[in-house]
């Protein structure tokens, strides 16, 4: 797992000096910003992403896909939802199956 997040470490460093070097770039605030922000990821990979993900944390490092799914308010005015997690690579299959509670919950709004 280590070499894996060291490969795509290197993959993005790779990008970013093909971008500030490339024909295309055009400096200032938006590449100062994307070389912070990966200056903060390689001195703390874990750091970050615990901070944004609070509830879905787990998720990421075991490598997992999932979807947030809104759903409809329940019967006393507050929003629902849920969690899907599957393997990663389902991402379609959540899509779908994500779909099919928002037209549920959908039809019952309706009804």
């Amino acid at each position: 797992m280590i070499s894996q997040v060291q490969e795509g470490r290197e993959q993005v460093l790779a990008q970013f000096a093909a971008r500030r070097t490339g024909p295309r770039t055009g400096g200032g605030l938006v590449d100062e910003a994307l070389r912070e922000l990966v200056l903060e990821l390689e001195a703390d990979p874990l750091g970050p992403n615990a901070r944004l993900g609070t509830y879905t944390n787990f998720v990421n490092l075991l490598d997992l896909a999932a979807l947030a799914v809104p759903g409809p308010f329940r019967p006393d005015g507050l929003p629902a939802g849920l969690t899907l997690i599957a393997p990663r690579g389902s991402d379609a299959r959540l899509a779908a199956l994500g779909l099919r509670f928002q037209a549920a919950g959908a039809e019952r709004l309706a009804a």
